[in-house]
Parts: C-alpha cells; structure tokens; sequence
C-alpha cells in the first residue's frame, strides 16, 4: 500500500496535468449545446434598423421611430448608426413640425383617432384624443356614437362604449384617467382582441375597480415607458390582462429597448416572456432572466431573431454551465459572471478547443500509462530474484 503510495506520489505532476486536462475538457464540452445555441443567433446577420425607421417615420408614426432608433444605435455599427441617427431627427424634427401636430391635435380630439390604420396614432392625435377625454367631452362624444350605432342598426363596439364609461368615473386615480384614451385607441386600430375586450366589457359591467385600475396602470407604464403610439402596437400582443402586466413589467425594466424588443420579435417575443414567467413562478429566477436576456439579444437581428426564438433556439441557454452553478453554490460576487463571459468570449474558438484540450487528455493519459508500466516492468526482476535466492536457501 505504502509503495503504491509513494508512486502516486512521484506520479504527482503526471496526475496533475492529467486533472488539469480533464477538467478543462469537461468544461469545454458541458457548455456545447449553449455555445452552439450563442454562436447560431451570432450567425444571423446584423439588422438594418435604418428602413424601417425610415417607414415608420413615412407613415406618420414617429415616436415608433425614435425609440426603434434609439434602442438600435446602441448595438449598430458606425456606419448604421449614422444613418439611424439621421432618420431619427428626421423623425424629431417631423414631428415637432406645428402644422402637422395642430392638424392631428384637432383629428385626435374630433375623432378620438377613429379611421386611423394600425400603428398610425401619432402622439399628438392621442394627446388630442385624451385632452377630449379629460374635458369628458370624448367620452360622452364615443358614447353618444355608439349610441347612434345601436339606434340606426349599426354595429356597436361594447369595448368603446365600456371605455368610455371609465373615463366619465370619478374613482380612478388621476394619473391613469388618459388611459382609457390610450386603450380605445388600441381597439380602433385592432390592437385589442376579443379575449382583452370581453375582459374589460365584464369588469366594467361587475363594478371590478381594481382589475379595471390594475389594466389601466400597466397600459399606462407601458405609454410612459415607449411612447402612446408604441403602446398601441404593444397592446396587439396581449391577449387578456395578464399579458398587458407583463409587458408592462418587461418595459419597465428594459425601457425604450424592450418596447423596441417586443415590436421586433413579436408574438415569439411575448411567448419567450410568457415562458420566463412561467419559470418565475417555479422558482426558476436565473433561468428567467436569462430567457428574457436572449429575447433582448434576438431583437438585435431582427426578425431573424424572431425565428430563432420561435423555434426554440434559446432553450441551450436558459440552464447554466455547471461552474457557475457550483461558484454561485459558495460565493455570491461576480465571478459567476466573470466565468460565463470567459465562456461566451471562447466561443468562436470552440471548434479547435475542444479537440485540441481533447488531444491533450490522450498524451497526458499515454505518458501516466507509460509511466506506470516502465515501474511494473523494473519491478519485474527484482521480485524474480529474491525468489530464486528464496529456493537456493
């Protein structure tokens, strides 16, 4: 036992190269499927931002614009940003022009925005709209429409009429009373559906205050967050009150750039947000995070990256590399992060890594084996000879 002992001993550096490979292997090949999922978005071509700032700066719907500029220059390169910022001004300055706001002041606040097309409701339409609102002549301007509707046989929109009955409330809390505006808005231009509408049509029918102030909030921060013509838009991808409060939370934390996430990925993006909340609700914070991080990387390749979500092409990335999950096990600073950065930075080297630190496990395994056996084979005579003198005697 000693002598096998004292081998290992005189084996040591042998062993410990040996460690030191295996361990660097496992560490290359346990992050495989999340650095094949990073180097597959990677892969996809960045997004031009600028076309698409420039189409919605055309239609009219300038804050759309600023804030997808905005949200792209971060990531753009030179060359795209400067064209960016260029189409942002543009925008500014379009939208700043007096002529055009005083015309759709007077088209908002005549109208409440109605005739508009999909993601056409400027902020100075909507301003008009909510000034009405506030004066409670919009309100009673929608009803009285609705009302004409029902008497001449025409179809009448419940949702409108249930909105607007919430402006003339005296119960909400002031800072929301422009909300409603907002929300009939959103159910001119199609942006709110049935399930969302038959929502706010029964609560306002049962008196349910407080699911009716919890909607109106979130519809609200979301306003502030982006801009109103955003938030009209954003609302076509809820489906019921539920997913308003978690657009409204991803807003909120991300800002300008989640509002440009969500308007670029879509229906995928709000599922990816969806599926983190399930996470969350398990207990799954890391995993969580880490899903809407991804939806934010997506966004930067536009809708390309909302294929890769849709297809489930963040699924690698949700759980961590068993290091981190280890370091977080006894130390709560950064190395972490430290560590899972040192990762992503070694994944276009990923290729030849692995089998080279690979290689490395063979050689250093030949030279222990090889170093073993050149023992076992001068231990060899020396065993035969003590046995010959043993028979001699």
């Amino acid at each position: 036992m000693s002598g096998a002992l004292h081998e290992l001993w005189r084996a040591r550096w042998n062993l410990l190269r040996w460690s030191a490979a295996a361990f660097c292997l496992w560490v290359a090949v346990a992050d495989t499927g999340a650095r094949l999922a990073r180097l597959q978005l990677a892969a996809l071509p960045d997004y031009d931002a600028a076309p698409d700032v420039a189409r919605l700066r055309e239609q009219g719907r300038y804050g759309e614009a600023v804030v997808m500029a905005d949200a792209a220059i971060e990531h753009a390169s030179p060359e795209r940003a400067a064209a960016l910022r260029r189409e942002r001004d543009l925008a500014l300055g379009e939208q700043q022009s007096w002529l055009r706001r005083a015309k759709d002041l007077g088209r908002g606040a005549l109208t409440g925005g109605a005739g508009s097309k999909p993601g056409e409701m400027s902020l100075e339409m909507l301003i008009g709209a909510v000034g009405a609102d506030m004066l409670v002549v919009g309100d009673i301007r929608d009803l009285a429409i609705q009302s004409y509707k029902f008497a001449s046989g025409g179809e009448v929109d419940p949702v409108i009429a249930a909105l607007s009955a919430i402006g003339l409330a005296t119960t909400l809390a002031p800072e929301i009373d422009w909300a409603p505006s907002v929300l009939k808005a959103a159910r001119r231009v199609g942006s709110i559906g049935d399930k969302l509408g038959e929502f706010i049509v029964k609560s306002v029918k049962g008196r349910k205050v407080k699911e009716i102030e919890a909607l109106l909030t979130d519809s609200a921060q979301i306003a502030k967050k982006s801009s109103p013509g955003s938030a009209v838009r954003l609302l076509r991808l809820a489906e019921g009150p539920e997913d308003v409060a978690r657009i409204s939370r991803f807003v909120q934390r991300e800002g300008k750039a989640g509002a440009a996430a969500l308007h670029m990925t879509g229906e995928s993006g709000a599922a990816a947000l969806k599926a983190a909340d399930g996470l969350r609700a398990a207990g799954r914070l890391e995993e969580a995070a880490r899903l809407e991080g991804a939806v934010m990387r997506a966004a930067q390749k536009g809708p390309a990256g909302g294929s890769w979500l849709k297809r489930g092409g963040y699924a690698a990335l949700l759980r961590p590399h068993p290091i981190i999950g280890a370091i977080k096990g006894v130390y709560k600073g950064n190395a972490a992060a430290l560590v899972q950065r040192a990762l992503e930075t070694l994944d276009p080297m990923g290729w030849w890594i692995v089998p080279l630190l690979a290689a490395w496990l063979v050689l250093e395994t030949g030279l222990l084996l090889r170093r073993f056996g050149r023992r076992a084979e001068a231990a060899k005579p020396v065993t035969a000879g003590r046995a010959v003198a043993g028979t001699a005697a």
